[in-house]
This record gives C-alpha cells, structure tokens and sequence, in this order.
C-alpha cells in the first residue's frame, strides 16, 4: 500500500481553491518486493496529464496603460499581459514515485517527481516581460526528490521512542485552508498546487530536520524538532501566469519607476544605475515617458541553522477523547519582503549630475525639471534587495474532538511577538529616493541627505508587530443524500489581529501610489474570512466508477492582513472520477472575483498618465481558468 505517514494534510488558502480536487485522493496498489528475508519494500508509480486553460480576458485594472490597462503601476502585470483569454497555460505530464523500504524497526522513505510541461517548454515569452529560462527551469521540467529520510522506533521501558531524520515533511496544529497558523515548519511549493492534477503530497516542500517524538504516558507525547536546512516558499515566476510581483518573484530583476506611460518596451526604459551627465537629450520624450528601473541585488537569504521547535499532545479521555496541542518554534522566513540600499551620491557630486541632467534636457519637448533630475540622481546605486528576516518566534496552542450530531470540530490559536511585515512598497522607495522627505508613515528614522552617514545605508524594509491568528473548522459528515453514498462539509473561520503601530503603513494589495495620496488596500488590525467545501461520493455510479463533485468557496470578509485581503472571493467547482483504486480523472473551473477597486485621479501631462488610473486587491481577478487531469497509479 501507500506510505501515507508524512502526507500533508492541510493546504494554504493560497492553492485550497485551485487544488480542492485533491480531496479525493484514493491509496492505490504499490509493488511489494524483498530486498533480504529481512528486508522488505514497495515501490508506488503515479501518472498524471493535467491541462489549464485560460478562459476570462485581461481586467484592465490589472494591467500599465502601456500593456492596455487603466493600473498605475507596472510591476505586477507580466504574468497577466502573458496570456490571453482562451490560452493553454499549462499541458504537464508528471511521474511521481515513492519507495519505502523497512528493516525490523527502521524503515527509509524516499520521494521523487519528474515533470514537463509542454506548454511552458514551447512558449516564447517576452524577454521583456519574463525570465523564460527561471519559468521553464522552475514549471516546465524538473527532477527532484523530495522526501529522503530515515526512521527508527525504539522502546524506552514500557515507552516508545521515534526519530526520524532526513528531508521531511511535518505537519503541526488543526488548520485546513487558512494559512499563517501553527503549520510553519515547512515552506510551501504555490506553483506546483496550482498545476493541473496536483496531489497533497506536493503541498509542501521538504526540508532536512531530525525530529524525535517520545510517548511519556499512555495519553502524553512530545516532538523535539531541529531543522539543519532553510528553503524559501517557491512563488510562482517573474511572467508566469498565476504570477502578480515582477520584482520579488523568481526571475524578477527590477523595480519599474517614474511613468505610467511606458512599460519594459519602452526605448526609455534605463537602468537607473546608468543614467550619464551628458544625457542624449532625446531621452525623456512624452512617447516614452522617461521611465526608469531599479535593478535588485543578490537576495538576502537566512542561515540554515537556528530553526527548531517542540510540540507536546495530550489526550484526554473523560472529554470525549478531545486532544490538546501546544507547540513552539523559532524558524527563518519562508516568504519574501522588500528591503533596499541608498544611493551613495555624495551631495556635491549629486548637484553637478542633476545640473548636467537639466541642461541636457531642456530643448526636450518634455524637459526634466530640477527636483525630478534629483530623484534620478539620488536613486544612482539604489538597489532593492529581497530578504527574508530570520528568528520568527510562534507559540500555538490547539484542539480536537467530537463535538453533538458527530460534527468533527478542531481548532488553534497562534501568537507571534516578532512577526515581520512589509512596509508599503511605495513609501519605502519614495522615501530612499528623497531621504525620507516628506516622510510617508514608515517609520525609517535618521534619513537626513545633510547626514553623510546615510549615504549608502541599508533599510530594513519591514518591521516586526505582535500578530494574533485564531482558526476553527468543522467537518460533517452526512451519510446518504441526494442520491450520494455520502456527503461530506467542511467549513473552517479564521481571524487575525495585527498590533500595528500608529503611523506607519504596512504593504497591502493594489498600492500603487504613496499612502498619503490614497491608503486604500493598507494593511489593518483586525481581519477575518471563511472557507467552505462541500463534497459528495457517489460510489459504484455505473460499473466500478465512483464519481466525486464537489464545490469550494472562499471569502474574506474584513480587513487586510498575510492572511485575508477584504472582499476577495473565490468558488472552484469540479467533478472527480475514480476506477478501480487506480484510474482517477477530474475536471474543475475556478474563478476568483470580488475585492475593493482602487481609483486614483492622476494630475501631469496628459500623455504620461491616465486620467484616473484604476487597481484592484483581487490579484487574481482575472485568472480564471478551467483544469483537467488524468491519472494512473500502480
């Protein structure tokens, strides 16, 4: 049969939505094999082919007037300008194979998927708007093992001792969709839950750590965990089609400034970093818009050691055998913030390039003023860096049991004193560019451009708040109904508190302007959601198929956090079939919509900018698509 022990169990809400097909994943038959009279083992293939279609057009709001859009900003629209309604997005052929191998009281477990992707493989994408090498390295073929560990159990007196040491998965606390609980010890692989025909055991990624668990009563375990490895959650690529940063993702390479008119195609577009005194003075024309990048330097990425954790259950009997969990863990960052260098111009070489860069100008149709030459100059060695901050303390606490009518209820509370968030993007650059005047609620202290000590400083682009999650879910199973063998709901609340300081903003979703132009899409204190499946088993519906439909709905109610952006919605419904524990095949369509729209007027010359430019914080607003897969596993 199946190695099933390290099987994830719970989903981000991030890939929920796009991978509830995987709820009806069935054991299939493995082949057994004898190494030694002592040695035994099973080895376990599956087959997929999955296909993902694009099938709503582009949402202007999403897209830089350059690419047909009303959005101000440019750099969250590669992978939506990618792709046009009707398009294949993916046509993946995928083997996974799991051996196992058991030895008395050890057994070694080892994990492999190979994958391609014709689609990507085939696709010539705008070197302008992708890395096509990151994209197809990343999503259209790869060889990786992800499980490789071993394990021993050992007997302690009348007590049981495990260890388990290797690249593994470890799943802690009760949450089902809603991310940012307890469940931190393993990063997240986004892009390979939203491929077509994607299975649980590929939502999380594995990572090198021993864990040792120890049964100290009948009805009391603890779990010492140590990590000797960091991986980052993989996001979706630069240019990809579930992609919405151009700059953080893999393959991004810079930050889009200074115009609304142009995009990467644009003659103007410059690295800022190359800007000469002598400037060619046909540059900055209102055809081009001027516009400029930021180019990112190497990322930041944390030490591998330092991470570890502990986790203690206890089962008590008299409450109808509910089960209580206390966890802590102190771990690096698996999701990427922003952060940047100042330009080490010093102020007299600063006065005579802005000079030189005026006068170059000023026959121009458009001639760069004196304060915006400034900004360029200043901006001259500017990088941004992606980074991710290391010792994230989290304490949790959680529960199971069965609750009246045999509704399954479970739930966790999770704090963490040190959470780091991102400040708003655009704050944060402004701020770098001018020395922080005006200020524009970052909290970045000491940018004065008289202080020579802040020429060339590394900032922080992030700060760290106190940040509260409690999660609830509950599952019911029906019985028969409608026709169904059986009928089962699953609905899981969330809510978070964030302790953000007064007067600083944190980075939302569909900024595109300073805060104090419009703060719409910021980060609040309080947020909360639900998510929602329904799922039916129609066993034996005509000779030995058993057909499973389903449907899952996802809606954040209030408030901006990592956790819920308010107003986002999204419904995937889809049909399953399975046949003879080996056959399975599944079709689904998932669209999100919802949000809050952001307008903006815009003010300046009418051939650089909108009139009134639009964003919305549904990222995904416009990326519905329709998934099916085949598969077969032996």
């Amino acid at each position: 049969m199946k190695h099933t022990a390290l099987r994830p169990k719970r989903l981000p809400l991030v890939a929920a939505i796009a991978a509830i097909g995987m709820m009806g994943s069935i054991p299939a038959h493995a082949v057994q094999f004898d190494v030694t009279d002592e040695v035994t083992g099973s080895f376990d293939t599956t087959l997929t082919y999955g296909a993902l279609w694009r099938v709503t057009g582009q949402d202007k709001r999403l897209l830089l007037p350059a690419n047909g859009g009303v959005r101000n900003s440019g750099n969250y629209d590669n992978g939506n300008a990618n792709y046009e309604r009707g398009d294949l997005v993916s046509s993946l052929f995928k083997m996974n194979n799991d051996i196992a191998l058991n030895y008395k009281n050890f057994d070694a477990f080892f994990r492999v998927l190979s994958f391609y992707d014709h689609a990507i493989q085939n696709k010539d994408f705008d070197p302008n708007r992708a890395d096509q090498r990151t994209i197809r390295n990343r999503l259209g073929h790869d060889y990786e093992i992800y499980d490789a560990y071993v394990r021993g159990n050992f007997d302690i007196g009348e007590r049981n001792l495990g260890v388990r040491v290797g690249k593994q998965v470890i799943s802690w606390g009760e949450s089902t969709f809603i991310p940012n609980g307890i469940n931190t010890l393993n990063p997240v692989d986004v892009a390979k839950l939203r491929a077509p025909g994607s299975e649980l055991k590929e939502a999380f990624l594995p990572i090198g750590m021993a864990q040792m668990t120890l049964d100290i009563t009948d009805n009391l375990s603890v779990e010492l965990v140590s990590q000797y490895q960091w991986r980052a959650t993989r996001i979706e690529p630069n240019g990809s089609y579930f992609s919405t940063n151009d700059f953080a993702s893999p393959g991004g390479s810079k930050v889009l400034i200074a115009s609304a008119a142009a995009n990467e195609n644009s003659p103007g577009y410059i690295d800022i970093n190359e800007i000469n005194p002598a400037l060619a003075p046909g540059l900055y024309t209102p055809s081009n818009g001027g516009g400029v990048f930021i180019p990112r330097a190497s990322d930041k990425s944390p030490s591998d050691s330092g991470q570890y954790g502990f986790a203690a259950r206890l089962l008590v009997p008299e409450l109808n055998n509910t089960e209580f969990g206390i966890y802590f863990a102190n771990y690096h960052s698996r999701t990427p913030l922003i952060s940047g260098n100042i330009s080490n111009q010093s102020p007299t070489d600063e006065a005579l390039q802005v000079g030189s860069i005026v006068a170059a100008t000023a026959s121009n149709l458009m001639p760069v003023d004196a304060a915006t030459a400034t900004n360029l100059v200043r901006a001259q060695n500017s990088r941004y860096v992606v980074e991710y901050p290391e010792d994230i303390t989290m304490y949790g606490l959680s529960f199971n049991t069965l609750a009246p009518m045999g509704i399954a209820l479970q739930g966790e509370y999770s704090y963490r004193p040190n959470q780091p968030l991102q400040l708003a993007a655009n704050n944060l650059l402004a701020e770098l560019l001018t020395f922080g005047a005006p200020p524009l609620n970052t909290g970045i202290d000491g940018l004065s451009e008289t202080d020579p000590t802040v020429r060339g400083r590394f900032v922080e682009g992030y700060k760290r708040v106190k940040a509260h999650q409690f999660q609830m879910t509950a599952t019911q199973t029906f019985g028969p109904q409608l026709g169904a063998s059986q009928l089962i709901g699953v609905a899981e609340v969330g809510y978070a508190y964030l302790d953000l300081p007064s007067g600083i903003d944190f980075n939302g979703t569909g900024l595109d302007y300073t805060t104090n132009i419009t703060n719409k899409g910021i980060m609040t204190r309080n947020s909360y959601g639900y998510r929602a499946v329904m799922r039916a088993n129609y066993n034996n519906a005509f000779r030995s198929v058993n057909i499973i439909p389903r449907i899952a709905f996802s809606h954040d109610l209030r408030g901006t956090s990592p956790t819920f952006t308010q107003g986002n919605k999204a419904v995937s419904i889809g049909i399953g079939a399975e046949y003879l524990s080996s056959w399975q095949a599944d079709i689904s369509y998932t669209n999100f919509f919802g949000g809050e729209q952001i307008t903006q007027a815009n003010s300046g010359n009418a051939a650089l900018v909108q009139p009134v430019s639009q964003s919305t914080t549904q990222a995904l607003g416009d990326r519905d698509f329709i998934a099916a897969s085949v598969s077969y596993s032996f």
